[in-house]
């Protein structure tokens, strides 16, 4: 139940407040007073309708109606240039806002006002609180199919309504979609028509594909032969060259003799390495004999050495002659001593005894200068050996460098025959490779040909020409110069 109505700036009214009383209320007052307006408010309080702002006053930029309920709840409905809100104060004072609610009242406030609307079917609602102005009673003024559907809300069976209106919608929906159906095959049936010579046109376009399919075999093949008949070049350029090479080389027969002669001097080119070792052997020998003479000076003086010794050894026989005597001399001495202690002589003796002495110390210098000259004799004998080989030292050297050249020219026509060999060995392969492609192109040319005839056809665009065309141009047909069989 609502207690009290406070309308401010809604149409007419800037601030009304209207106070209600239990039981029966009565509105009068003349015409344009904002009786109607009234009710107006309480719809767009319970209903959110009328919707829009212009029912806002002149010269107000908001307008503002509230309902004070008997459960102690005020709802208010505002709406201005910011806000279009609804508010709940409850008896507490504690407020509540709700926005963004749309052309709908949010449940809450329905659960408050409990006035909401009743809908008598999908499409129809009615209210039972609160009519316009000038309505009829209730159902009075309404249509037929109205009334009966507030009485079959009444009763129940507005369920049965609902689903024979559900049915008729699902029937007439139905009856389109058939009739859209028949109309689209009436119009497929329509495109087939156009569409009859299909199967001709696959078997025909199955044909040009399998057609397409042997001439591209076909090109393959050809570009396999190309490729081939390049190689065959090129095998025909080396071959010649080789047969020049060949032709240089006289015959195998004078090559393996150079061989066996190659042979034999590798065999000598052997015995001088061991010469040539024994050479190096030599040469070192005779750098230390080059470093002994050097150190003896030269081989004249060793002679006048020499002959100084031969002199130093007479007079060595001799000083051995005068040791001897010596000795004699010096038994007779010493015999004499006993004599000569009681002589006048003794001076004598001794400058004959210092004499002697000075004469065995030559004798043991020639001595050694006896055993050097003979260690220089020894090796200059070894030297005079080794000397008497190295004339060939030379010639071994020039062998050596021949044995070499001819080795190189050996390994090159051992090389050259045996890509001769494999050069023979891939023209053949080549021949046979080339042979099996030209008849393979032979066969496909002619079958080319055989099915050009069947389709009469252009054989680039695939267009109908005539038959002496398509005839001068199967007979200037050829591929890669090979013509069918």
């Amino acid at each position: 139940m609502i207690e009290e109505i406070r309308i401010e700036n809604f149409q007419s009214h800037q601030d009304t407040v209207l106070e209600l009383d239990d039981g029966l209320n009565l509105i009068t007052g003349p015409s344009d007073s904002g009786k109607s307006a009234i009710i107006r408010a309480l719809r767009w309080v319970l209903y959110n309708e009328p919707l829009g702002d212009d029912f806002i006053r002149i010269s107000s930029n908001q307008c503002r109606v509230g309902i004070l309920l008997t459960s102690g709840y005020r709802v208010i409905r505002e709406r201005s240039s910011k806000d279009n809100r609804y508010l709940v104060v409850d008896p507490d004072g504690k407020q509540e806002i709700y926005t963004g609610f749309g052309t709908k009242v949010p449940q809450e406030i329905k659960k408050l006002h409990q006035m909401s609307k009743v809908a008598l079917d999908n499409d129809l609602e009615t209210t039972l609180n609160l009519d316009y102005q000038l309505i009829g009673p209730f159902l009075l003024t309404d249509s037929g199919s109205t009334k009966a559907k507030a009485i079959g809300q009444l009763t129940g069976v507005h369920v049965i309504d609902s689903a024979i209106k559900d049915l008729a919608r699902d029937l007439r929906r139905t009856k389109d979609n058939k009739k859209q159906e028949l109309s689209e095959v009436e119009r497929i049936d329509e495109k087939i028509i156009n569409y009859q010579d299909l199967p001709k046109l696959k078997e025909e376009i199955d044909k040009k594909d399998k057609l397409l399919k042997q001439i591209k075999e076909v090109y393959t093949k050809l570009q396999e032969y190309r490729s081939l008949k390049e190689q065959w070049e090129d095998l025909v350029t080396e071959k010649t060259e080789l047969n020049k090479v060949l032709n240089k080389l006289a015959d195998l027969n004078r090559v393996e003799s150079i061989y066996q002669q190659i042979k034999e001097y590798d065999s000598q080119r052997s015995n001088l390495q061991e010469i040539n070792q024994d050479w190096q052997q030599v040469n070192r020998a005779l750098k230390e004999v080059d470093k002994i003479l050097k150190e003896l000076s030269e081989l004249d003086r060793i002679e006048k050495n020499y002959q100084q010794l031969v002199q130093f050894l007479q007079r060595r026989d001799k000083l051995i002659e005068l040791q001897q005597n010596l000795q004699k001399s010096t038994e007779e001495l010493t015999a004499s001593k006993k004599i000569l202690k009681e002589t006048n002589k003794l001076d004598q003796i001794e400058k004959k005894l210092t004499q002697i002495v000075e004469l065995r110390k030559e004798l043991s210098t020639l001595k050694t200068v006896n055993e050097n000259l003979s260690g220089v004799n020894k090796e200059l004998h070894k030297k005079q050996q080794v000397l008497s080989k190295l004339p060939k030292i030379e010639k071994s050297q020039q062998l050596m460098l021949q044995i070499e050249k001819t080795k190189e020219r050996l390994d090159k026509l051992k090389k050259l025959k045996q890509k001769e060999k494999e050069n023979k060995k891939n023209w053949h392969k080549g021949q046979e490779c080339i042979q099996e492609v030209n008849q393979s192109l032979k066969s496909q040319v002619k079958a080319y040909k055989t099915k050009l005839r069947e389709l009469n056809r252009c054989p680039v665009c695939f267009s109908r020409i005539e038959a002496d065309t398509l005839e001068q141009i199967i007979d200037n047909y050829s591929v890669g110069g090979i013509e069918s069989e």
